[in-house]
C-alpha cells in the first residue's frame, strides 16, 4: 500500500496552466514526490486576486478561514496510519495561518511536515516581534520534518529547533545539464534572462557592460524578458539601450520560448544576476544558466552564494555597483579560468540540482517520517 501525503499548497486550478512560478513549483514538488511512490492528495490553497488594499485584506482573512475548513474536511475522516500532511508555504506574514494549520493537523492525529519555499524568512525573521518568533518556533517544533528551499533559511531554523531539517532546493530536469561541446571563445557574451523589474536590477547589467565594452570590442550583451507590472522600468531599460553608445552590441528580447533561452545560454559566457528582490528564493534562471555552463556573477543576496558555491562568483556588499560586477568579469576573463568555471558550474548542477540528485536525497529523508 502506498503512503499517503496530503499536500496543501498554491497549485491553482490543476486543470489550467499555472499562473505563477509558485504554482509551477508546487506542482513540480507534488509530481516529484509522486514519482518517489507516494500517493499525493492535493489541497488547493487560495491565491489572492482581489484588487485594492482593503479588498486584499478581506480576501486574505476570508480565505484563510476557508482554507482551514478545507484542510479539516479533507483530513477528518481519513486514516492516520501511513499518512502525513505537507504544507508548502513562505513564512513571514503567513506564520499565524501556518500555526493554526499545524495545530489542527496535529490535533487530528496526522504527522505534520513543512516545506519553506522562497527567501521571505531571510527578510522577516530577525525583524519580527518576539511573539512572531515564538509562534514560528512552535510551528517548527511540531513538525515531524521540515524542508527548506534555501540552506540559509535552514540554518536560521537549525539554531532554534531540534526538528529534523532537510535541504530541498529547486531542481532542473535531468536532461538539461549538458555543456555544449563547442562554445565560441569570441565574442564574449553577457546574458540576463528573467523578469525585467527594479528588484532584479537589470540596469546594473547594462552599466557593467558599458564599463567592459571599450576594453573588449567584441563583447555583447543579451537581455531576455519583460514584465507586465513594471512597465516604467521596462521602458527605462529600453531607453538605456537606445541611448547606449554600444547599442549595436546589445540585444533585447521579450519573454521568449525555452528554445530561444537555450540557444542564448549555449552561446554566451556570463550570466549577470545582481538581484536584490525581497523574499527571493532559489532562482530557476540561475540554476538553468549554470546547467548550461554559463559563469554566474551574482549578488550576495539570500541563497545566491550557496547556489553557486564559489565566492569568486559572488559580488559582496549591498551597493550593487556596476563597477564591482564589471571588475569581477574582467578578473575572470584575464585569469584564463572561464572554461574551468563553466565546467565547474555544469558539474555542480549535475551533482546537486538535477531532479534525480535532489529527489534521491529527499526520498531517503522522507522515509523516516513514515517509519
Amino acid at each position: 500500500m502506498l503512503n499517503d501525503i496530503y499536500i496543501f499548497a498554491n497549485f491553482g486550478k490543476l486543470s489550467e496552466t499555472p499562473k505563477s512560478g509558485g504554482q509551477s513549483s508546487a506542482r513540480r514538488v507534488m509530481a516529484g514526490l509522486e514519482s518517489l511512490g507516494y500517493h499525493m492528495h492535493p489541497i488547493v490553497k487560495h491565491r489572492s486576486e482581489w484588487k485594492g488594499k482593503w479588498a486584499h485584506r478581506v480576501e486574505v482573512m476570508l480565505f484563510a478561514v476557508v482554507d482551514v475548513l478545507k484542510i479539516f474536511g479533507k483530513l477528518v475522516f481519513k486514516k492516520r496510519n501511513k499518512a502525513a500532511f505537507l504544507m508548502l508555504t513562505y513564512a513571514g506574514s503567513l506564520v499565524p495561518l501556518e500555526y493554526v494549520v499545524t495545530a489542527i493537523v496535529r490535533m487530528l492525529g496526522f504527522k505534520s511536515t513543512y516545506y519553506l519555499k522562497g527567501g521571505k524568512l531571510m527578510d522577516t525573521y530577525d525583524k519580527g516581534s518576539e511573539r512572531h518568533k515564538r509562534m514560528f518556533k512552535k510551528i517548527m517544533d511540531r513538525q515531524s520534518m521540515a524542508f527548506f528551499e534555501g540552506m540559509d533559511s535552514l540554518r536560521i531554523v537549525q539554531a532554534i529547533s531540534q526538528t529534523p531539517l532537510v535541504y530541498f532546493p529547486n531542481y532542473v530536469a535531468d536532461r538539461l545539464p549538458a555543456l555544449p561541446q563547442e562554445r565560441p571563445d569570441k565574442p564574449i557574451g553577457l546574458l540576463y534572462f528573467g523578469r525585467v523589474t527594479p528588484e532584479k536590477q537589470v540596469h546594473v547589467s547594462i552599466e557593467a557592460f558599458h564599463l567592459l565594452a571599450e576594453k573588449y570590442p567584441d563583447m555583447r550583451l543579451t537581455i531576455i524578458g519583460d514584465s507586465t507590472r513594471a512597465v516604467d522600468y521596462t521602458a527605462r531599460i529600453a531607453q538605456m539601450i537606445t541611448d547606449s553608445p554600444y547599442r549595436d552590441r546589445i540585444r533585447k528580447l521579450g519573454n521568449s520560448p525555452f528554445e530561444v533561452l537555450l540557444e542564448a545560454m549555449q552561446t554566451h559566457h556570463f550570466f549577470i544576476f545582481p538581484s536584490k528582490e525581497m523574499a527571493e528564493g532559489h532562482s530557476n534562471s540561475l540554476t538553468e544558466a549554470m546547467s548550461q555552463g554559463l559563469v554566474p556573477i551574482v549578488s550576495d543576496w539570500h541563497f545566491n552564494r550557496t547556489i553557486v558555491g564559489d565566492d569568486m562568483l559572488v559580488v559582496g556588499g549591498t551597493s550593487f555597483d556596476a563597477k564591482d560586477y564589471a571588475e569581477r568579469i574582467d578578473q575572470i576573463i584575464r585569469s584564463g579560468r572561464m572554461k574551468q568555471l563553466s565546467q565547474q558550474m555544469c558539474d555542480r548542477v549535475k551533482s546537486q540540482y538535477t531532479e534525480t540528485a535532489v529527489l534521491n536525497k529527499i526520498g531517503e529523508s522522507i522515509k523516516s517520517v513514515f517509519a
